[in-house]
């Protein structure tokens, strides 16, 4: 017995020491694992009582975490790591460090100008800077529209600066109260230029929303609004609500002497695409000789030639001889060219004689020397419009 024992103790020597050391290892995490929980009920504890800060609050997160890790330490020991903004350190503020891009300013005009200062700092002409001045514009305007064009109209701003806050503040004004914007501006007494802009700014908006309010402000602000892109745009969207009654404003313009000629195309593209005889109609009742009513006529004919070019020339053909029907004239024969360029030759060689006659002939003769060279060219030999060399040079040029 003996001698089998000591046979064996090498062996149970060998697993004694293996299990000694597991039961340690048992023992300390039994110790670990209470410790661990006691300090996990103080903490639940402790993220209890922070319930009453405000949800979100960043800073109350941050006082938690340092509280939590140095259970003797006071809550306050530890130095700030919130970012120093000046949103964040106002108490129970509504921005904090976790929002991305641009921290929209609370509506104060003040605050609101220092931003303008921050933006100017990033790269000038950079996608961020006029992203985040477009943002800071609209968020101004909706709070204190009067502040940020006070902000605009000062003198010595930059020029990009000034008409991205002059829109945003105007357009958003605009739709909520454009009068009290246009009384506002009359009382203005900044330079010319951004004043005009301002005006171009504000009846924009307003003309899309209600055409004959604008007109009517600009008509009362008289000879101060000197841009002509201002009042066509005020014109121009005002016909997209009522075309008959701008129309009738253009007509009633023209009698007083205001003679624009692209005011005639405008009107009549408004109206056509409501009525095309109502244009019809339109042009028939515009006086000789005036360039609006040859505008009118060039565009109409060239609407009408487009859905039906036989009635557009049968309506030429009883118009009297004018400059209104030359453009009308012109434009049936550029449109009937591709389609028919011995007729649109023919209706070429009809207008008055002149320049705009050969510009047109010419036009028109290349084009149908390119589709039958043989007919054109004993067509053009007739025509005295042209020099030999001018016809032979026609003619070659076709033949390449």
């Amino acid at each position: 017995m003996v001698k089998v024992y000591f046979s064996i103790m090498p062996n149970y020597k060998r697993f004694v020491i293996p299990l000694l050391a597991l039961s340690v290892a048992v023992v300390l995490v039994v110790v670990f694992y209470s410790r661990f929980s006691k300090d996990g009920a103080t903490q639940a504890e402790g993220d209890t009582s922070e319930q009453d800060a405000p949800a979100g609050s960043v800073r109350s997160s941050v006082r938690s975490s340092v509280r939590n890790s140095q259970p003797n330490s006071q809550p306050n020991s530890q130095p700030n790591t919130q970012p120093n903004n000046q949103y964040n350190s106002q108490p129970n503020s509504q921005y904090n460090s976790q929002q991305a891009a641009i921290v929209l300013p609370p509506a104060s005009s003040s605050e609101f100008k220092s931003d303008v200062d921050r933006i100017n700092a990033l790269p000038a002409g950079s996608a961020e800077r006029a992203r985040q001045l477009e943002s800071l514009s609209r968020r101004w305007a909706e709070n204190d529209p009067a502040g940020a064009l006070d902000w605009a109209l000062l003198p010595g701003q930059d020029i990009g600066d000034q008409r991205t806050i002059l829109s945003e503040s105007l357009a958003h004004w605009a739709r909520t109260d454009p009068a009290a914007a246009y009384q506002y501006l009359q009382g203005s007494s900044t330079d010319s230029s951004s004043l005009e802009y301002a005006y171009s700014s504000l009846l924009g908006q307003w003309s899309s929303d209600d055409g004959a309010a604008a007109w009517e402000a600009f008509q009362g602000k008289g000879s101060g609004l000197s841009d002509v892109q201002v009042r066509t745009m005020v014109l121009e969207n005002w016909a997209e609500q009522d075309a008959i009654t701008v129309s009738a404003v253009i007509a009633d313009e023209l009698s007083q002497g205001r003679d624009e000629a692209h005011l005639g195309g405008m009107a009549v593209r408004a109206l056509s695409e409501q009525d095309l005889q109502s244009a019809v109609a339109w042009v028939d009742s515009l006086p000789e000789g005036s360039d609006v009513g040859a505008a009118a006529e060039a565009t109409l004919v060239g609407i009408w030639a487009a859905e039906d070019p036989n009635a557009a020339a049968t309506w030429l053909l009883e118009r009297p001889p004018s400059a209104a029907r030359d453009a009308g004239i012109q434009s049936l024969a550029l449109s009937i060219m591709a389609s028919d360029p011995a007729a649109a030759v023919d209706w070429a060689a009809d207008m008055n004689p002149g320049t705009k006659r050969d510009w047109v002939l010419q036009r028109t003769v290349k084009g149908w020397l390119q589709q039958d060279l043989e007919q054109a060219s004993a067509f053009l030999n007739t025509r005295n419009e042209f020099s030999a060399r001018e016809k032979q040079e026609m003619i070659e040029a076709a033949q390449k």
